[in-house]
């Protein structure tokens, strides 16, 4: 089965879709700390390892981290070239259209380095300040 899922990150809620082979499902969860292992736990409770995001500003860097700690395959959208393709008009039509276009294979995936570099970039840049 092809279960795939779509993220609309805010800065309040993150809009979560499942799509399979014969549904869809939709949950908004909160982005606090103690909210983060909440969509990994439903997703898991799906089947769903595949998961694709935009990113939104520095909102996705949280759910991202917690998302590829928990053993998911995250795809970090190309904003610019996932908002080139019409037909979306709200967080839940969001997630549910990158949902879509990651199981089509549609998404090019932006650049995230491997988190051993993430971590010693932000070692370094914080010892700039």
């Amino acid at each position: 089965m092809n279960v795939v899922c779509g993220l609309d990150i805010a800065k309040d809620e993150v809009v979560v879709t499942v799509l399979n082979d014969t549904a869809k499902e939709t949950k908004s969860f909160g982005v606090s700390i103690e909210e983060l292992s909440k969509p990994k736990t439903w997703l898991k409770d799906r089947t769903c390892i595949r998961v694709v995001m935009e990113s939104t500003s520095v909102y996705w860097v949280s759910i991202y981290a917690s998302l590829e700690e928990g053993g998911f395959k995250v795809t970090l959208a190309n904003a610019r070239q996932v908002k080139a393709i019409p037909g979306r008009k709200t967080d839940q039509l969001d997630s549910e259209w990158l949902a879509y276009l990651l199981r089509v294979e549609l998404v090019k995936p932006s650049y995230i380095p491997k988190a051993s570099m993430r971590d010693l970039r932000s070692l370094t840049n914080s010892e700039l300040d």
